[in-house]
């Protein structure tokens, strides 16, 4: 269950008040939230670190490491895997290969169809892909249909989008290799 979408370690006593509400409601639900400093880290059933507070979520909390996914939103940028348009398709490929490497057992993806924008005001993702408001590309891997009203019942999927499906084929690849 998500409850918080990357807290900050100020709100701490916040996110610990929810969290012990939502497992007194609801017990044995497990908690999954993008979070990266570790006395949140330790909160949470599934803690999903941005990429680059992975390792320090796994050396300085108590969750166990085969519980701890990772994620990208706006960065990290530079050296980093991320779904940025202007970065080489391999900078998003890549991302798998590296929780194959390292055994993280999930990725969280954002941003799947982020046009609608913040309280309810409509972007038009084919005139400007950052949404007013992220990196080009982040806050979503499908565009929808490219009229004036961007109705209509299917979604276009971009070139990322499909690099993203061989991302996880490779992945599943990966893992029958390693049964081998």
């Amino acid at each position: 269950q998500h409850i918080s979408d990357e807290p900050p370690l100020e709100d701490i006593e916040r996110y610990r008040t929810l969290a012990e509400m939502v497992r007194s409601a609801a017990p044995g639900i497990k908690l999954i939230d993008a979070l990266t400093d570790p006395p949140l880290v330790d909160l949470n059933d599934y803690p999903v670190p941005e990429e680059d507070g992975y390792e320090q979520a796994v050396a300085e909390s108590h969750v166990p490491r085969q519980n701890i996914w990772v994620y990208y939103c706006c960065g990290p940028v530079g050296k980093w895997p991320n779904r940025f348009i202007e970065y080489p398709l391999i900078r998003l490929r890549i991302i798998t290969w590296l929780c194959f490497a390292k055994r993280i057992p999930g990725f969280l993806q954002w941003g799947y169809n982020f046009w609608s924008g913040l309280r309810k005001q409509t972007h038009n993702p084919w005139d400007d892909a950052s949404t007013h408001r992220h990196p080009g590309g982040d806050g979503l891997m499908v565009y929808p249909p490219r009229d004036d009203r961007m109705a209509g019942p299917e979604v276009i999927d971009s070139i990322r989008w499909e690099i993203m499906r061989e991302a996880m084929e490779d992945h599943e690849y990966l893992v029958l290799a390693r049964g081998l």
